[in-house]
């Protein structure tokens, strides 16, 4: 099982071309998203369905029910695959509110990536309210097996769209949904692909919303439910000041009010979604 893709196709969906994934991954050239930087999203080596995010030069996020361990390897924006290993310390994360362990961590890697490595450290989306995420377009990361559902299949690595629908509760976490709606190239997660990041898009940079949990149902559609990221942030920047970094915010302070300018224009021109 993994991302399904509506009216999918390996030409325009698939990050790398059929067959070099994980091997000798080589960029799709063809890929409809080719032009942002997925540098900074990276693979299990032992088990490549699991995808992680990085925060920083040495810290990740992924899903806790999913971990990973090992190693992990990434291709920079030179087309070069790069490995790195990952290290014991997991930090489990809990819901400010209702202190319930979430279904994000943050992990680590033994060393961190040397800045010429040109691989991407993504930053949050964090905005003034809840409100402000629904209508949000979404790039949709996720595993795909090519030719069969098994792991021991050829796997690949595809992107979808969607749009923010909503938020829910899940085992006392907040957790936000989108459904899959039957327009060509929206994404559906499946069990296997937990812990892919979701992004949003500040004009061309890819901004972090969250990780995949759990998929089901919203008013007949199916829907896939994400970790709420920007639930966790002051969490997160605690673990990454510790260890003298600094978690990356869209929008910087001071920007806030011309990018929910920008946001109410587009959700207007992209709400298509009922309420539930």
């Amino acid at each position: 099982m993994a991302l399904d893709i509506v009216n999918y196709s390996n030409t325009i969906n698939d990050r790398f071309l059929p067959g070099t994934y994980p091997s000798s991954p080589t960029n799709n050239t063809d890929f409809w998203f080719a032009s942002l930087d997925w540098s900074g999203v990276g693979w299990n080596v032992s088990d490549p369905r699991k995808s992680v995010a990085m925060i920083s030069p040495t810290h990740f996020v992924a899903a806790a029910h999913f971990p990973v361990s090992g190693q992990l390897s990434f291709m920079n924006s030179n087309g070069e695959t790069m490995t790195f290993g990952v290290s014991s310390t997991i930090n489990y994360l809990t819901d400010p509110v209702t202190g319930s362990n979430s279904d994000l961590y943050v992990g680590e890697l033994t060393t961190p990536i040397p800045s010429a490595s040109n691989i991407m450290s993504y930053a949050v989306m964090d905005l003034p309210s809840t409100n402000s995420y629904v209508g949000l377009p979404m790039r949709v990361y996720g595993y795909r097996p090519e030719g069969g559902t098994n792991i021991n299949v050829p796997v690949g690595i595809s992107v979808g769209t969607n749009v923010f629908g909503g938020f829910d509760e899940f085992l006392g976490n907040p957790v936000f949904w989108y459904d899959q709606y039957p327009a060509t190239g929206e994404a559906y997660g499946q069990p296997g692909d937990s812990g892919s990041p979701s992004f949003t898009l500040v004009g061309s940079t890819l901004a972090l919303l969250g990780t995949h949990y759990l998929v089901g149902d919203v008013g007949g559609y199916p829907a896939t439910y994400d970790t709420f990221m920007p639930n966790y942030i002051s969490q997160i920047q605690s673990i990454l000041e510790a260890d003298g970094y600094t978690l990356g915010l869209i929008p910087e302070p001071g920007a806030t009010a011309a990018l929910l300018v920008a946001c109410c224009l587009l959700v207007g021109w992209l709400r298509r979604r009922r309420s539930c």
